[in-house]
């Protein structure tokens, strides 16, 4: 089931992307920054009760970024970042958003084919981007939502 974030909610989504995140994880406080404000939507997918994958949004009205999707590594592979990432989209699209960004590790392979498959394409690089690894993060742009 995926659903609107919560406060309750808080202590599992930081669980799971600092154990799964490939990236500095959200802290506590930033996720209830986040929820508090009315710009950004963040979504939880739930399965058997348990919170199981996060992803959230900055509403920029025409134009959205995708801030963070994650799936815990036990649940990778399964469908669940797709679902919620359709989700996400869907939630911008209702908020008026025509245009979606976001930035992906350029050796994602997998979010990259995600993003790909869902009409996203390759707009920029941003040099050295990531750290631990220093990465380069490819900006794709998704028009149409």
């Amino acid at each position: 089931m995926i659903r609107k974030m919560e406060f309750d909610d808080i202590p599992a989504v930081a669980r799971i992307l600092l154990a799964d995140s490939s990236e500095i994880p959200w802290s506590e406080n930033a996720l209830a920054t986040y929820l508090m404000r009315e710009d950004a939507i963040l979504l939880v997918l739930e399965e058997g009760g348990e919170v199981i994958a996060f992803a959230g949004v900055l509403l920029l009205t025409p134009e959205a970024e995708i801030l963070d999707i994650t799936v815990r590594k036990a649940d990778q592979g399964k469908g669940c970042g797709r679902q919620l990432f359709e989700e996400l989209l869907r939630e911008t699209g209702k908020a008026g958003c025509k245009t979606v960004y976001l930035e992906v590790r350029k050796s994602n392979a997998a979010a990259r084919g995600l993003y790909k498959s869902s009409g996203f394409e390759d707009f920029g690089v941003r040099k050295n981007y990531y750290t631990d690894p220093a990465e380069d993060a490819i900006v794709m742009k998704f028009q149409g939502v």
